[in-house]
């Protein structure tokens, strides 16, 4: 169905990924934000020509999007002032409802992006080194799904932004808790990636002790006086999750192909990051409990798809530091395993993205 267009899709797709990543490689480094300005503005009016069939999230979305845009200021604020859940992902609707892929697009690989360009040049990592971590975050297959799903891909994303800002900026402030509300809000698996944070943040070894304790009893302070406001959102989100862990009829065995070698790949990178002892940097020295739950959670996700699809995402973007920081290290020991494997597990995994992937819905026109 539709062959014609989504061939072409995907070629276009490739295309526009080996012109980038050439130019990321080849260009001079004070240009580097350039081109990954206009790889990203590229993307994104990718996605806006993009065309989702009936069944896509997006397609569903569109719909709604336009009846809440259309709609009269005082009607929509009566919806906002009666609900205790979803207000940002309606505002979001509203005001992008044309254009909710490109939209998405920009946040989402816009934040990718910036760090993959801001860590690799703390680092000092090299432009092989960009051009290689690029390489394989675009032949995973997170595009489509994320342009397409939209609210979960954003509440992922934005946490993982946040947790970037902590770790590596030490920047905590009214910014990421209004993005953490945000993700908490825009859907139901951005209470598990918040929840997901915190969790990790316990667990950080010798990092403010007693400020966690504090720390704890505030946030248990505010769950018991706040019950009121979150518990219609916390049973709607319970509710949901068991609906995706009761739902088996969606499995799909080209996508478990690829969700496991996404996996093993994310597995290799952080076994890796223990061999060289990256943890013991003092920038990583807090990322270690974080990588380690992500993954472990990465593994345990596999019992249902809708699981592993959104968390596969998080976790491989959390990870991207640690492989810009692991590349740069074996670089320096004129070592290339870790470089070798990513090229042919990346390769491996495009082959499957292009011809039974996500990416395969990419078209332009019906």
């Amino acid at each position: 169905m539709f062959l014609t267009a989504r061939l072409f899709g995907i070629f276009t797709y490739i295309f526009v990924m080996v012109i980038f990543l050439l130019l990321t490689k080849y260009t001079k480094r004070t240009q580097t934000k350039y081109v990954l300005f206009f790889y990203l503005v590229s993307l994104s009016t990718i996605a806006y020509f993009y065309v989702p069939f009936i069944t896509a999230d997006v397609y569903r979305h569109s719909i709604n999007a336009k009846s809440l845009s259309l709609m009269p200021w005082y009607e929509f604020w009566d919806i906002i002032k009666n609900l205790t859940s979803g207000i940002s992902f309606l505002f979001y609707f509203r005001y992008f409802a044309d254009y909710l892929s490109t939209a998405t697009c920009f946040i989402i690989y816009g934040i990718i992006f910036y760090m993959i360009y801001n860590f690799s040049n703390k680092q000092n990592a090299s432009k092989s080194i960009i051009t290689l971590v690029l390489f394989w975050i675009m032949t995973n297959d997170f595009y489509l799904v994320s342009i397409s799903n939209i609210r979960s891909y954003i509440s992922a994303i934005l946490v993982v932004f946040c947790i970037y800002r902590e770790m590596f900026h030490n920047k905590f402030g009214i910014v990421n808790i209004f993005l953490y509300l945000c993700a908490i809000e825009m859907h139901s698996m951005g209470i598990v990636f918040v929840v997901f944070r915190f969790g990790a943040y316990l667990f950080m070894k010798g990092q403010l002790t007693i400020f966690k304790i504090i720390l704890f009893n505030v946030v248990i302070f505010i769950v018991v006086m706040g019950k009121s406001f979150y518990l219609p959102l916390l049973n709607f989100s319970i509710v949901k999750l068991e609906a995706y862990y009761s739902d088996i009829g969606y499995d799909y065995i080209w996508e478990r192909v690829i969700f496991i070698i996404q996996t093993i790949v994310q597995i290799y990178v952080l076994l890796k990051a223990f061999k060289y002892q990256i943890f013991k940097d003092k920038i990583f020295a807090y990322y270690k409990s974080i990588i380690v739950m992500a993954v472990i959670i990465l593994v345990l996700c596999h019992l249902r798809v809708p699981y592993v699809q959104r968390w596969i995402f998080f976790s491989a973007i959390l990870e991207i530091p640690l492989l810009i920081e692991l590349l740069r290290v074996e670089k320096e020991l004129n070592r290339t395993n870790i470089k070798n494997f990513l090229i042919t597990t990346s390769i491996i995994t495009f082959i499957f993205v292009c011809s039974r992937g996500n990416l395969c819905g990419l078209k332009f026109w019906e």
